[in-house]
């Protein structure tokens, strides 16, 4: 006996057009959270040691998964500040906010780039970043004028630690 799969159609894409890097390959973790903190505490655990040392940002979606979250990832080019990726939109599992990594320090590796700002102003969703210290920080639509013209790079504000070696 079969059994029917329901496979959710793939509606479109949030398209990320900030650099020559092109990210063509998201994958989704095969793992469920209880909150927003708890995925994003498991891509410092997973990726920020490799993001650091290679110096590459990683980035992706945080999705609804009914009562969970779920988490996409796509792995950028090492030494490059910018990307341009195709986040999928899926029919029933809305995207609730984006995230990436910032690979190892530099000087405005703590700040949104007036990109992150422009996607947050575009889809009205929260932008979390993964800092080079393992530090979360987010950029919510409150915090954008909508009026007025991007200017450089926003601080957003921090949210919590994360928990991983680089801040213990």
């Amino acid at each position: 006996m079969f059994k029917r799969l329901l496979v959710p159609a793939l509606l479109g894409f949030v398209s990320v057009d900030a650099g020559a890097c092109e990210i063509e390959n998201l994958w989704f973790e095969n793992a469920f959270f209880q909150t927003e903190i708890e995925a994003l505490n498991y891509v410092e655990a997973r990726y920020g040691a490799d993001s650091r040392r290679t110096d590459t940002e990683y980035v992706g979606a945080l999705y609804d998964a009914g009562e969970r979250f779920r988490i996409n990832v796509g792995r950028g080019c090492g030494g490059e500040d910018a990307f341009s990726a195709r986040i999928p939109v899926i029919e029933g599992v809305p995207i609730m906010a984006f995230w990436h990594t910032h690979g190892e320090a530099g000087p405005s590796r703590t700040l949104f780039s007036p990109e992150d700002v422009a996607i947050v102003r575009s889809t009205a969703r929260p932008f979390y970043l993964i800092t080079p210290s393992g530090r979360l920080r987010v950029l919510t639509p409150s915090m954008i004028d909508q009026h007025e013209p991007l200017r450089g790079s926003h601080r957003g504000k921090p949210v919590q630690s994360l928990t991983s070696a680089t801040n213990r």
